[in-house]
């Protein structure tokens, strides 16, 4: 039995695999679903786990955090290392198989110039940076790629300090994005400042959700909204709905169901909003959001799993419209450049982020958390 719904398939199948190994018994799964939306969520999981359809495995032939950790272990481990002897060792791994030399090289030249590395004699060895940040418990931080319980206190804008939460739960925190409890009462995290350890916070919007323990945005794949989206526009009643699921769904179809009939894009306006469902999962709103801010700066783009949320005021239909065809054409998302991922909320991947070049920390969670070309592709079939 669980609380609400996983968000992926492939966990669901996890957590089925782990029941019905008694003889004489049968898997069983059973989701109490608190929000009409979850509701949803869990019947496409089970919908497509029927079809026999599981997210694949994603391969990052990028993997700077790893490298980072790496090359940090390397020096640790000898002592001190030629940047030549590390190379090989690391031209070797499927993980860092689309790093070049030259990127390399500019990774051991940013350690160098942010004291993470010494180098003396060629030889390169940890800096006082690394050991501060990585040196506690005879350098426990180096040997685990995941971080040990540290906190962070949070603030006030006017700076009063109303509490702490551990580094892990920050770690998934994202800037404007991530509500949580905390004493009590509803907090917006607001800034995230990883150096001082410190969340500036705001109270929580009134309708935002803040359950025990945090709100941190899930972020459902492609796959599974899409099969929301085909879910309100059946007629069918799958059997294994419990009454009250049903009803849920009945009424969520005749909300959706119609106007998806004509296609996955939907525009309602509601409260001084606009807002544009279109079923296409946490990554590919996020990069319609960095894509329309982007092209039209005036305006403020709050994304989810289902739509995209802007102020009437802020934008015209028809511009809104003549953007999104913009971003049915790849050139449009070559065009920005280094600027795209730039437009990524704070977020953090790793505690090695903070060791490397901007530049690799921002490719890393845009890798995260964009999809470029779902995005254009669902644009094309739309506003192309």
């Amino acid at each position: 039995m669980q609380i609400d719904s996983p968000s992926t398939v492939s966990y669901f199948l996890q957590r089925m695999g782990r029941t019905g190994r008694r003889e004489g018994t049968v898997a069983n799964t059973t989701f109490f679903c608190q929000e009409p939306e979850v509701v949803l969520q869990a019947l496409a999981i089970v919908e497509l786990a029927k079809e026999k359809w599981a997210e694949s495995v994603r391969i990052n032939r990028r993997c700077w955090p790893v490298m980072v950790h790496q090359l940090l272990a390397l020096s640790l481990q000898y002592g001190a290392v030629t940047k030549e002897f590390a190379w090989p060792h690391f031209s070797r791994v499927p993980d860092f198989a689309d790093i070049t030399a030259a990127e390399y090289e500019k990774l051991v030249e940013h350690l160098l110039a942010h004291d993470f590395l010494f180098v003396s004699n060629g030889l390169l060895s940890l800096g006082d940076q690394a050991e501060r940040v990585f040196g506690r418990r005879n350098f426990m931080e180096m040997y685990a790629v995941f971080s040990s319980p540290q906190h962070y206190k949070v603030v006030t804008e006017a700076g009063r300090e109303i509490g702490s939460l551990e580094k892990g739960f920050v770690d998934n925190l994202v800037d404007s994005m991530s509500t949580f409890l905390l004493g009590g009462r509803a907090c917006l995290a607001r800034h995230i400042d990883h150096n001082d350890r410190k969340i500036v916070c705001d109270p929580a919007p009134p309708r935002s959700q803040a359950p025990m323990g945090g709100y941190i945005p899930q972020f459902l794949g492609h796959q599974v909204c899409q099969e929301v989206a085909a879910i309100l526009c059946d007629e069918q009643i799958p059997g294994y709905l419990s009454q009250s699921a049903q009803e849920t769904l009945a009424t969520q179809r005749a909300e959706f169901g119609s106007a998806l009939r004509n296609g996955c894009w939907h525009m309602l306006i509601e409260d001084e909003s606009l807002l544009l469902w279109n079923f296409a999962g946490g990554a590919v709103n996020q990069t319609f959001k960095c894509g329309l801010e982007l092209l039209l700066p005036s305006i403020s783009v709050a994304p989810d799993n289902f739509k995209l949320k802007m102020r009437l005021g802020e934008v015209a239909l028809p511009q809104l419209k003549e953007a999104l065809a913009a971003l049915s054409r790849p050139q449009t998302w070559a065009e920005p450049g280094p600027r795209l991922p730039k437009c990524m909320p704070n977020y953090r991947l790793s505690k090695f982020q903070s060791a490397m070049l901007e530049q690799y920390s921002l490719e890393t969670v845009k890798a995260y958390l964009l999809d470029v070309e779902t995005a254009t592709r669902m644009a094309q079939a739309r506003f192309g």
